[in-house]
């Protein structure tokens, strides 16, 4: 499974360097921007920006909200799974001290003289 992982990925990433290299023009191709808040027209022109530059921060943009949205569920999974260790070490010592009391019970119970499964 993880071989067949690793080649998936490779061939994604043939694809896409494959589709950037046919497409280089239009990623390299610039514009200039135009936020009149940024740069008003009495500044002079604005400065030109490849489309490439566009699209990996709009990416970044993304994966950082994307990360930021996924922070609430990261924490109220961690508290969970503490909660749920707790219990499971609870859990743990109740078997462990019925198991002793269980032992000492089938101990007493044994005739002292008796093997056990002998037919008395």
């Amino acid at each position: 499974m993880k071989r067949a992982k690793l080649i998936g990925i490779g061939v994604a990433l043939v694809v896409v360097a494959i589709l950037i290299y046919k497409n280089l023009d239009l990623f390299t191709y610039a514009f200039p921007v135009n936020i009149p808040f940024v740069w008003p027209s009495e500044s002079g022109p604005s400065p030109m920006i490849p489309n490439v530059i566009y699209l990996a921060a709009f990416f970044g943009l993304g994966f950082l909200l994307k990360f930021l949205l996924g922070l609430p569920g990261t924490f109220a999974a961690r508290k969970t799974v503490k909660a749920l260790n707790e219990e499971v070490r609870t859990l743990q010592s109740e078997l462990a001290t019925v198991r002793q009391q269980q032992a000492g019970v089938s101990d007493a119970a044994a005739a002292p003289g008796a093997k056990t499964g002998d037919i008395v």
